[in-house]
């Protein structure tokens, strides 16, 4: 256990999640809008971008692979990396709860969909699918035409916290990520 835990550099991985945490507490109850780079494109709203050190930690610590120790391996090494996303989510979610912020219960779905959208390309992009959050959010902010706080519906992300659509596109994306992480490390060793 304790070699997983310096392996995947789960210290980074809380680190991470503190920052988010903190940021969207500090953030608080508003909705911050950022000014829009381009004329006739939304203004994009601060919770956008704060899940982004969240799921890039967790897709260095999952990058973070040792395959043929891993194979090997007695305890279930594929279940703690599910486990650590889904505690990450979970932290947002609890801390979300006990302070009733909206803005961190939008963190914690967009991160769930994020991190899912990273995980679904990693068998194809290797380590640059993190980089597709990043396209995401550019593909939202650049083309999404209806500003908050009723953006277009297909964007998901900027939301408010209480769009169950956006929710279900959560968790879908974030099953899908893990079936296909899980899948993808299985195939490979």
């Amino acid at each position: 256990m304790r070699w997983w835990l310096k392996t995947r550099n789960i210290p980074m991985v809380l680190a991470g999640t503190f920052t988010t945490t903190f940021l969207s507490l500090w953030v608080g109850g508003e909705q911050i809008m950022l000014p829009s780079l381009f004329s006739g494109s939304m203004q994009a709203v601060l919770t956008i971008f704060l899940p982004m050190p969240t799921v890039a930690v967790i897709a260095l610590a999952l990058d973070s692979r040792i395959p043929g120790i891993e194979a090997v391996a007695v305890r279930p090494v594929l279940r703690y990396d599910v486990a650590v996303i889904l505690a990450v989510l979970a932290t947002f979610l609890v801390v979300a709860a006990a302070t009733h912020s909206g803005i961190l219960a939008c963190v914690a779905r967009n991160t769930a969909f994020l991190a899912g959208l990273t995980l679904t390309f990693r068998p194809f992009a290797k380590q640059a699918a993190v980089t597709i959050p990043v396209a995401w959010i550019g593909i939202v902010v650049f083309l999404g035409k209806r500003p908050w706080p009723d953006p277009d519906p297909w964007t998901l992300l900027p939301e408010p916290a209480t769009a169950f659509h956006a929710f279900l596109g959560a968790f879908v994306m974030i099953l899908l990520g893990i079936i296909v992480h899980l899948h993808h490390i299985s195939r490979n060793e």
